[in-house]
């Protein structure tokens, strides 16, 4: 870092204490004067006063509080007609720097035993504020570095920053990771019903949905708690974590990933939540890992498009769907129409999609396409003569099969997704 560098940061840093003092000052003021029964002003590192008890002294330039914050030391004053009387003292910030100074307004001998106490209180109040800031600050850092990583183009992005900026979350780069994507599902419905809970109560509505996010961002780190592991809140109700491999030689293991995934859906649950939640594959290294996190993302949408209830959703378990997804629409629709155009307004057609969907997914077995389909054997037979007396297809035929489920992947990608099911044998998704 430069020598030019290290002032300008220095001068935002100083910017940005000084506009949390600023922003707390007249709060912090009115708190401690009603607990004393004194005028308190609080003043910047210039002696202008930024907060009061008492409006007067607003945007008035203190000497005793410019000289306590620049001196360290408690200043008295014993002003004549106009001049300020009473005793500052100075304010550090939560870094331990010069921050301002407090002054209490009023005889020396009167409001100096308050001097110490209020003083302190004031950097304890100021401390909670700066907490709050930062850890408000840390999270905005994190939802960009996050979003950065997924949109990361080599040859293009800065590689090496992105992995010092990471590196400053606990990030490894001698580690696989995981991505791991968290969509609350249907959380407008939950916001609605939270408003129509707190609709006669003073409480903020606002403010319980948030604390929810991040009641739920806290169950996410709870169970993605290795010390390399980040996760962060990102918009629209979601969440992303990249999870390091444990272990000393830094390999992925897809069973605990799952395993970690399925109990973030259990702790969701807890909420009155539903989620779903997509799984990219290992990764390592920055290049590497912005596609591992593109492929959580797009595992969660295939996943919420052809399922029909929550789950995890690991892109290993959609190859095919995410390639289909890579076909212009165009193709798709002339590929479907061509595979299967000549029988899919059969009234049957649903039953006869069923069961070669079910005959090519159960590895051509009749036992266990019989199984997954809920139907005798004999009947899953009756049902593929069918299918050949009417349409001509052998399903014995690898290739008609391929053709056929193709067709049907792309057919089912192509309409609209599965609605959620709203009776009780069905979970609400």
């Amino acid at each position: 870092m430069t020598f030019c560098t290290k002032v300008i940061v220095m001068y935002e840093r100083e910017m940005e204490e000084n506009a949390l003092l600023r922003k707390a000052a007249g709060e912090i003021a009115a708190t401690v004067s009603a607990l004393i029964g004194f005028d308190v002003i609080i003043a910047d590192l210039r002696g202008v006063a930024v907060g009061s008890s008492d409006d007067r002294w607003l945007n008035m330039l203190l000497a005793p509080a410019r000289a306590a914050a620049e001196s360290g030391e408690t200043v008295e004053t014993s002003g004549g007609r106009g001049a300020f009387s009473g005793v500052s003292c100075p304010v550090q910030s939560m870094n331990g720097r010069a921050a301002g100074a407090v002054s209490i307004a009023g005889e020396p001998a009167r409001v100096r035993p308050f001097a110490a106490i209020v003083s302190r209180q004031v950097e304890l109040l100021l401390r909670e504020r700066e907490l709050y800031a930062f850890a408000g600050n840390r999270e905005s850092t994190l939802e960009n570095l996050l979003q950065d990583i997924g949109s990361f183009v080599p040859g293009v992005s800065n590689e090496a920053l992105l992995a010092s900026r990471a590196a400053e979350f606990g990030y490894d780069r001698e580690r696989d990771y995981t991505a791991v994507a968290v969509d609350l599902y249907q959380f407008g419905r939950f916001a609605l019903e939270t408003r129509e809970q707190v609709r006669d109560k003073r409480e903020n509505i606002q403010t319980r949905i948030l604390n929810v996010k991040k009641a739920v961002l806290a169950s996410i780190r709870k169970v993605f708690c290795g010390a390399c592991d980040i996760s962060a809140t990102l918009g629209n109700n979601r969440f992303v974590i990249l999870h390091a491999a444990p272990g000393e030689d830094g390999t992925a293991q897809p069973e605990l990933t799952h395993r970690l995934a399925q109990q973030t859906l259990e702790a969701i649950e807890e909420f009155g939540l539903k989620a779903a939640v997509g799984v990219g594959a290992p990764a390592r290294g920055i290049p590497a890992l912005a596609v591992s996190y593109q492929e959580a993302w797009k595992a969660l949408f295939l996943g919420k498009k052809f399922c029909t209830r929550p789950g995890v959703y690991e892109i290993s378990e959609y190859r095919l769907e995410d390639v289909i997804t890579t076909i212009d629409a165009p193709v798709r629709a002339r590929y479907v129409r061509a595979v299967t155009g000549s029988f899919r307004s059969d009234p049957d057609w649903n039953q006869m999609r069923e069961t070669i969907r079910g005959w090519c997914e159960s590895s051509f077995s009749l036992i266990e396409a019989a199984k997954r389909l809920h139907i005798h054997r004999n009947t899953l037979i009756y049902r593929m003569d069918k299918i050949a007396r009417e349409t001509g297809l052998d399903l014995h035929d690898f290739r008609t099969c391929l053709n056929l489920y193709l067709a049907l992947v792309m057919d089912q990608y192509t309409g609209p997704a599965v609605k959620e099911q709203s009776n009780a044998e069905n979970s609400e998704f």
